[in-house]
């Protein structure tokens, strides 16, 4: 496991801090005001200040290349919330009329908003660069986006979520949690179930068409799972982009004791998840903790093809025929895993092909990747000279030469003999 300094690249440096009465009393910050902003950024807030001061200076620091507008929606803090924020200029401060809690308050506010999209983010969050913009490029790449989600780092640096799983008996995960983030299989553009809430982008016309947030839910828990099956159920997806990082300072808002608080909602709400989706949950999802791998990145019904690529000249694995065929087949909806060293890719194609939803493997991960790939229709091309050997009885292997033009030539126009 990385230590905290291992995982600085991940995180400019950041401190919470807590201000004094001086400080607030001539705290200032500006935003730019645009006409028609492209994304409305909607941050629910009760009290806790300090974090939301923090949030809002770090979204100040890493300003998007796109318009935007900050609106914050107040549940009737007691704080000095409302002083303070009313001083900071480009900023659309709304306060309910009640505490309306989490979910209604999205729900109300979101009529304020200005933007094609909205961007929920918490307030207990800091934002990194690239937070927005690269959210938006899901959206312009895959029209069949309904919800695309960011990754969310611990304030240690450590993960906090690449993804969510939600299993058959409606309960979750955080995929990744506590792991390194720059690892591989959380690096990749891909579909999941849902993403949690702290930082989730979507079309503000969809989420008024789908009837916002279901309020059964209220005050909170299980509203953007619900929200993402519904998503689904409307015939878009659910995205995890990873390019997207947020740090999230998890249980601030809330707490972490689901005996108490508003935490204590999180299991009543899961029952009303199970009812109302047990059908889809049925033939969608996995029993808890089983099929791991297939069930991160929602590829059960996706034909998986693994790419072996070792043992050859970097020229071959890194020509543009490769890629050009490996973007081909990641179009046609494939499941494409490459198993390779950390050398056998320049790190510019590695990362174009990351963004294009094809995951890389490590070599001294395939062992424990290869335990969890069962079931589901698999082709293993076995790219230049093996890694090593592979015998299973559902995965067909061929030896394929990537310096051959014809051979790639083959793999891109899908006439390769299986």
């Amino acid at each position: 496991m990385a230590g905290v300094n291992d995982n600085q690249e991940y995180l400019p440096e950041y401190r919470l801090k807590e201000y004094s009465q001086a400080e607030l009393d001539v705290y200032s910050l500006e935003f730019p005001v645009y006409e028609s902003p492209k994304v409305s950024v909607i941050i629910p807030v009760y009290n806790e200040l300090a974090h939301t001061l923090h949030c809002l200076q770090s979204v100040r620091q890493y300003q998007p290349e796109v318009s935007y507008e900050i609106i914050v929606a107040d549940d009737c803090s007691t704080d000095r919330t409302e002083e303070v924020l009313k001083q900071v200029k480009g900023l659309r401060y709304i306060r309910n009329p009640e505490n309306l809690r989490f979910l209604r308050s999205c729900n109300r506010v979101v009529d304020f908003a200005r933007g094609e999209f909205v961007f929920l983010l918490n307030n207990d969050t800091m934002v990194t660069e690239g937070w927005l913009d690269e959210l938006l490029v899901v959206f312009d790449r895959y029209p069949d986006a309904g919800l695309v989600g960011s990754k969310l780092l611990f304030p240690d640096g450590l993960l906090q979520e690449a993804g969510g799983i939600i299993w058959s008996d409606a309960s979750g995960w955080n995929y990744g949690r506590n792991d390194e983030p720059q690892r591989a299989k959380y690096c990749y553009l891909k579909e999941v179930d849902y993403v949690s809430g702290a930082a989730i982008l979507f079309p503000k016309a969809l989420f008024l068409e789908l009837g916002k947030f279901d309020e059964r839910f209220a005050p909170a828990y299980y509203e953007e799972a619900d929200l993402a099956f519904q998503i689904r159920a409307a015939g878009k997806k659910v995205y995890f982009q990873p390019e997207s990082k947020i740090v999230h300072y998890e249980g601030i808002s809330n707490g972490t004791n689901v005996n108490a608080g508003i935490k204590k909602y999180q299991l009543d709400n899961k029952d009303k998840f199970y009812h109302k989706w047990k059908e889809t949950l049925s033939k969608e999802n996995f029993t808890n903790g089983e099929k791991v791998f297939w069930a991160r990145d929602r590829s059960r019904n996706k034909e998986l093809l693994l790419f072996f690529i070792g043992g050859f000249s970097g020229a071959a694995q890194n020509s543009r025929a490769l890629m050009e065929a490996l973007s081909t087949l990641a179009r046609e909806g494939k499941n494409i895993k490459i198993v390779a060293d950390s050398s056998s890719f320049l790190y510019e194609n590695k990362i174009i092909l990351q963004k294009q939803m094809i995951e890389f493997i490590d070599v001294r991960d395939w062992a424990t990747y290869k335990l969890e790939i069962v079931g589901g229709s698999v082709t293993q091309y076995s790219i230049g000279n093996l890694v090593q050997p592979v015998s299973d009885d559902h995965i067909k292997s061929i030896a394929i030469d990537c310096s051959s033009e014809e051979i790639v030539r083959q793999i891109s126009t899908g006439a390769l003999k299986k």
